[in-house]
């Protein structure tokens, strides 16, 4: 009997915007939350862990919202999901890294996202 070994190639996903590409390992400039309180509309928290507890629609738009204390600080990304959202990592305030989820094109008109 054979043994078969299949190998699976990684393939580099990007996701472009206008004139910015996004890709794995890029690091990405945050902007200003454009919610009233100051926190983050489009991007949400990517914890399993975390998303969705409450079946209120409005508490849990809150709930999963980037908090503002990571206004105009970078994170790096860590996933391209698919044409409009990638996955992020920021340096927790507190005590260690947390991950969100960035809807790229609403981030970058509302200014959340910063494109040089």
């Amino acid at each position: 009997m054979k043994n078969i070994f299949i190998t699976i190639a990684s393939i580099a996903m990007s996701l472009t915007a206008g004139a910015q590409t996004f890709k794995e390992g890029d690091t990405i400039k945050i902007g200003k939350g454009s919610r009233p309180d100051g926190n983050f509309t489009y991007f949400s928290n990517g914890n399993w862990a975390t998303k969705g507890r409450t079946s209120n629609a409005s508490v849990r738009e809150d709930y999963n919202a980037m908090p503002k204390i990571y206004s105009y600080t970078t994170a790096k990304v860590i996933k391209v999901k698919n044409e409009n959202v990638i996955v992020v990592r920021v340096n927790a305030k507190a005590l260690k890294t947390a991950r969100y989820e960035v809807l790229v094109k609403q981030a970058i008109e509302s200014k959340e996202l910063i494109i040089e």
